[in-house]
């Protein structure tokens, strides 16, 4: 019975380690289709994690990115939210490689590891707006400089606005951190965050107000000073602010 015991705790392991994969591997593509060649393959790969999402559908709140490398061909989405990951963890997830509206990812998974956390994220690759719309970048901590607001507010709808660095646009989304009715028109941003692909266009999603340089962080007024006036109305101090 021990012998048998162990030969069980052997085949585990050889299984969860079975067909272990770089992300480079899976995602890396000639295909027009930027199918990966992997496609309906299960596989096991490791990678730290980058991003969370946290706004949209409740399946994909809490799904993620993760990388193993800086660079192109390195990052991936783990469509799966029943593991509560952080950014920072180096995970091990085994899934089934697929496609989803052309969209490269790690779904139907069945294991996902926190191997430790508070691990350094791979160098975003600094790139043109233009690069970021391609097959590459899929999955990669990316960040462009020097691009300029074309597109704000509600005019592309569903949380998105777009910059250019004279090159081409870039969507920017708001899958993880809003942003589109504050960004300022023909205002100059950098961009940082994990490339998505959806509904036919790539998208960066920063995740949080660090991501977006040339922002300006929201000015923090106490509720005293909004409310204390000697204004014989009464109206307060910062109305309209």
């Amino acid at each position: 019975m021990k012998k048998l015991y162990s030969l069980l705790i052997a085949l585990t392991v050889v299984s969860l380690s079975a067909n272990s994969q770089t992300i480079f591997a899976i995602q890396n593509t000639a295909a027009p289709s930027g199918d990966s060649p992997l496609v309906s393959t299960i596989v096991t790969t490791t990678g730290v994690v980058t991003a969370v999402v946290a706004n949209g559908p409740a399946a994909a709140v809490g799904t993620f990115f993760i990388q193993d490398g800086a660079g192109p061909w390195n990052g991936i989405y783990i469509y799966e939210n029943g593991t509560v990951v952080s950014i920072g963890d180096n995970v091990t997830v085994t899934g089934t490689v697929l496609e989803f509206n052309n969209t490269t990812e790690l779904g139907s998974v069945t294991n996902i590891t926190i191997n430790s956390s508070g691990n350094t994220l791979p160098a975003a690759s600094v790139i043109s707006t233009l690069n970021a719309n391609t097959e590459q970048y899929e999955g990669v901590l990316v960040q462009v400089q020097s691009a300029t607001a074309t597109n704000v507010g509600s005019t592309l709808g569903f949380g998105l606005w777009s910059v250019n660095d004279s090159s081409g646009d870039i969507q920017v989304d708001d899958d993880i951190f809003p942003y589109a009715n504050t960004a300022v028109l023909s205002n100059v941003y950098s961009v940082t965050g994990p490339v998505q692909y959806s509904f036919g266009t790539f998208k960066i999603l920063p995740r949080d107000i660090n991501d977006i340089g040339g922002a300006t962080p929201p000015t923090i007024v106490s509720i005293y000073d909004i409310q204390f006036t000697a204004a014989p109305s009464g109206d307060s101090p910062e109305l309209g602010n």
